[in-house]
């Protein structure tokens, strides 16, 4: 159903351009009646976003400082801030054509990740939590 070489193209010239501005990349098979869409990427940092990402990350470097575990789990929380930016767009891309890129998911992570922790074994519960979190972002707004 999806045509390789447009896909094929279209993961080239994102490799090429290394994330830049904006991405335009037709979506074979997600047409609506309006036809194929074209999914954009729109890079935007907020400032926000980003301090606070500074700051909640600083107090996890110096909570993981005096108590490892925290370290122990950067892995997972690095997991979850890829599913967060994923989930994200591809929520985004099924309601609007275009995705803003920016800092976002951090605040969100890091503040989960502050007050709540799953243990390994049922770390599926604090993706799902981000999946909930972020789908409510998207529906109600």
């Amino acid at each position: 159903m999806i045509p390789c070489d447009r896909t094929r193209r279209c993961c080239e010239r994102f490799c090429r351009l290394g994330g830049a501005d904006c991405l335009e990349c037709p979506a074979p098979g997600i047409g609506t009646s309006r036809g194929p869409r074209t999914l954009t990427l729109e890079i935007v940092l907020r400032k926000q976003h980003y301090l606070q990402a500074c700051a909640q990350g600083s107090v996890l470097l110096y909570w993981g400082w005096y108590w490892r575990p925290v370290y122990d789990v950067a892995f997972l929380i690095v997991a979850q801030l890829l599913f967060a930016y994923a989930f994200d767009m591809l929520l985004g891309w099924s309601r609007r054509d275009t995705y803003t890129l920016g800092f976002g998911p951090f605040p969100v992570i890091f503040s989960i990740n502050l007050f709540l922790w799953f243990k390994p074994d049922w770390f599926y519960l604090q993706l799902l939590m981000v999946a909930l979190g972020f789908a409510a972002k998207e529906l109600i707004c």
